[in-house]
């Protein structure tokens, strides 16, 4: 299922096995039957490492996301909480403890596992709410970095830019030092390391003390990764904040690819029974994306305006290949034809799918619209009258357009003027504050 991770330059899929490793070790360490409680931020990450199956296999009976409140009634002997080490979800995991607790039946053993590592702030959450004796493990697993594909690794950290700015807090940059240190004990060391930016700085400054500590440990693995460039989010904020033009980022930035799935409308993904109609769907039709499919590590990274091409030359060559059934004379050839058969069938199952989505995307970038707010984006980027208020986010805001989308017009106009004059912001605050958002 994950061969493709093993397909990059690195092979990524060992990374994965560690992670399963890690996550099979703490589960294992419970005995008897389990019923897993996920941090809803972590069961997207956890699903690229382990299947259901897999986990059905260590005795997990049930899994549910931990929500405030009382936990859905199961009959097993093990409560496993795993949570990010978040103050807020101390408070969740300590009710629904309690409130277990209450229950009668047979008594069940809880277990607290931290991921990636477990805080001093955390445990003492716990002792406070008077619940911290009640766990018969509180412990880490330490996983950092989640295979996203076999050239993307993810750390999940979705606020760690603003913990560091805004906050203060420097954890995120720590995890991201261990996080390559991990990646180094697999891979080798990385001969060459430069970045940019402090936070960068701060992360290599850590990864070296961290390996000063190493001493005579470090692991004797011939390097596969030859250079690492750091670099910190504030070195380009603009980037984020403009629409993505490739055929993955399109789909993201339109319908949002979580973990690899899309969820998509039904409507054009209809399946039509023979001789009969077509079924009517009403739950989104939910794809995964990643390089294992050879039509999407084709598409993924190119921009859109190419897609469409590339998508007709696929559409002909796949035609042509099944037209080669009719100059099959010999069984020798009819064997290699129908050798070919299945994969000619997968592959143009994908090109229906994909080319149903680049109809979905174009039907999007085709709008007025789309055109106008990618013009007023480029006009910014090329720094065109980006001092004043601008008539087209003014429009955006009376029209009611969806707060991010303005937000993120606002911030690009900001970063491309080096910051917005007082008056124009305020201007902005008012405008948004009397429309009701």
């Amino acid at each position: 299922m994950a061969s493709h991770l093993s397909s990059g330059r690195v092979d990524i899929g060992q990374l994965r096995e560690v992670g399963r490793r890690e996550l099979l070790e703490c589960l294992d360490k419970c005995i008897g039957t389990k019923a897993l409680v996920w941090d809803e931020q972590l069961t997207g990450p956890f699903g690229l490492i382990a299947e259901y199956v897999l986990l059905k296999e260590h005795d997990v009976i049930s899994m549910c996301p931990l929500r405030q409140g009382r936990l859905p009634s199961s009959d097993v002997q093990n409560i496993i909480f795993l949570v990010r080490p978040n103050l807020n979800l101390m408070d969740m995991v300590a009710d629904c403890t309690l409130k277990e607790e209450e229950q009668r039946g047979p008594k069940k053993e809880f277990h607290i596992f931290f991921v990636p590592r477990r805080t001093l702030l955390c445990e003492k959450k716990l002792e406070e709410r008077g619940v911290y004796g009640t766990f018969t493990d509180v412990d880490e697993c330490a996983l950092e970095l989640f295979p996203v594909d076999n050239d993307v690794l993810s750390m999940e950290l979705d606020f760690s830019f603003k913990e560091w700015i805004i906050e203060n807090d420097m954890t995120s940059l720590y995890h991201a030092a261990r996080a390559l240190m991990r990646l180094q004990a697999l891979y080798g060391f990385i001969p060459s390391i430069c970045g940019k930016g402090k936070g960068a700085k701060l992360v290599f400054e850590l990864m070296t003390r961290m390996r000063r500590e190493l001493s005579d440990n470090e692991p004797q693995i011939t390097p596969q990764i030859d250079s690492l460039v750091l670099l910190d989010r504030s070195v380009d904020l603009l980037s984020p904040l403009a629409t993505q033009l490739t055929y993955e980022g399109l789909l993201d930035e339109l319908y949002g690819i979580h973990n690899n799935v899309i969820k998509l409308p039904p409507e054009k993904f209809t399946k039509s029974s023979e001789g009969g109609p077509q079924e009517i769907a009403t739950e989104p039709a939910k794809f995964l994306l990643n390089s294992a499919e050879e039509l999407f590590a084709e598409l993924r990274d190119k921009n859109f305006n190419a897609v469409g091409g590339l998508l007709s030359k696929k559409a002909k060559l796949l035609s042509a290949q099944f037209e080669e059934r009719h100059g099959a004379k010999t069984i020798g050839e009819i064997k290699q034809f129908v050798d070919r058969l299945p994969h000619m069938q997968a592959s143009k199952k994908s090109l229906a799918t994909h080319t149903s989505m680049a109809e979905l995307i174009k039907e999007v970038t085709d709008t007025e619209a789309f055109l106008e707010a990618l013009q007023v984006e480029q006009e910014f980027m090329n720094g065109i009258e980006t001092d004043k208020a601008n008539p087209y986010i003014e429009e955006c805001i009376a029209r009611q357009e969806p707060i991010i989308k303005v937000l993120r017009l606002i911030c690009m106009q900001s970063v491309t003027n080096n910051g917005l004059k007082s008056k124009l912001l305020e201007y902005y605050k008012r405008e948004i504050l009397q429309v009701q958002y």
